[in-house]
């Protein structure tokens, strides 16, 4: 090997062994189940991001900073879905992560850094394979060539319908995306590090030192994935202000039905959503839609699947009376339903 590529190489060793460093300093130890600690990310002055299913209890968490002192932590909020937990600690030693700015994209050189044993961190390398990708589309609400729905994420009794929160008419927590009780997750990335235990809850590290993500190996499967930056800071925002991640249902179950011609051409669409079955006392049944009435578009947004239908029950819609224009027997019927709020 010549001395340029020596010193080539050399460089590239001190550049990724600064970037652990750097992030490092923004990574702690969650002591929050049993056997092993996990890792978590200092987001925010006073806020700890960390993924949900290494939170196992809600009392008597610990968190250990990179010099060693192990400091209280409560529960901020919980969404099982994205797998976030958010933790608050009141200490003014905590050091925000630098949030890369820069676009991520396959072949960049990454990271994955975790501290899940309180002492030095550790670290993973390689590259990011892909940046695209969706959770749960066709994979959560189908039975049988049926499509479910209540609002993001729901599911009736017996894994069927769409009545409420969690499992059938209770409120729950839900396994999350791959469960099928969980948001949908649009974009995540994917890199071929190596999720070694206790990283779960630690960042995915730029070759600058920054962070890029949160890894989680709940979620996915061949190793986990990343949840990205924009997501994260969305769930963020969320539970700091309201402690879970507010999203919007109308308590019906629904699949996904091609309309016939003469409809299609009266409804300006190919398709809609078929309500099969409704919530008793929820949105829908008390705004007087039927089983049989054909879904069209909810506050101006052509609902054609169920995936559709989640992205116009948004949090801003909560508590609204909206628009909901559906067929019913033939004929355009526009109703007004207030949007309910996922407990």
């Amino acid at each position: 090997m010549s001395n340029t590529a020596s010193t080539t190489l050399s460089s590239l060793s001190d550049d990724l062994a600064a970037a652990v460093e750097r992030a490092a300093a923004s990574t702690v130890t969650v002591n929050a189940r049993r056997r092993f600690p996990a890792s978590g990310i200092v987001w925010k002055p006073g806020l700890i991001v960390t993924a949900n299913h290494v939170v196992e209890w809600d009392d008597e968490i610990t968190i250990t900073l990179p010099d060693g002192t192990q400091l209280p932590a409560t529960i901020a909020g919980r969404d099982p879905g994205t797998d976030i937990a958010l933790l608050k600690v009141e200490s003014d030693a905590l050091v925000p992560a630098a949030l890369s700015e820069a676009e991520i994209k396959p072949g960049h050189i990454v990271l994955a850094v975790g501290r899940p044993g309180g002492n030095g961190p550790m670290a993973s390398f390689g590259i990011v394979s892909t940046t695209e990708g969706e959770f749960g589309r066709g994979r959560r609400h189908h039975h049988g060539g049926r499509h479910h729905h209540g609002g993001p994420g729901r599911r009736g009794p017996g894994g069927r319908g769409g009545f409420g929160p969690g499992r059938g008419f209770g409120p729950g927590r839900g396994p999350g995306p791959w469960g099928g009780f969980g948001p949908q997750i649009e974009s995540f990335i994917r890199a071929d590090v190596t999720m070694l235990p206790g990283f779960s809850g630690g960042p995915l590290v730029t070759a600058a030192g920054e962070i890029a993500g949160l890894n989680t190996s709940a979620l996915g499967r061949f190793g986990g994935i990343t949840l990205p930056i924009d997501l994260i800071d969305s769930v963020v925002e969320s539970l700091a202000s309201h402690g879970k991640v507010r999203r919007g249902y109308l308590g019906v179950g629904a699949q996904a039905v091609r309309l016939p011609e003469p409809q299609a051409e009266l409804a300006g669409q190919e398709a809609g959503l078929l309500v099969v079955n409704l919530e008793s006392n929820g949105p829908a049944a008390n705004a007087g839609l039927l089983v049989g009435d054909i879904l069209l578009s909810v506050n101006g947004t052509a609902v054609n699947s169920v995936d559709s239908l989640q992205e116009a029950l948004t949090s801003e819609v909560i508590d609204t009376a909206v628009p909901v224009i559906l067929l019913r027997g033939g004929t355009l019927t526009t109703i007004s339903v207030k949007v309910g709020d996922r407990a």
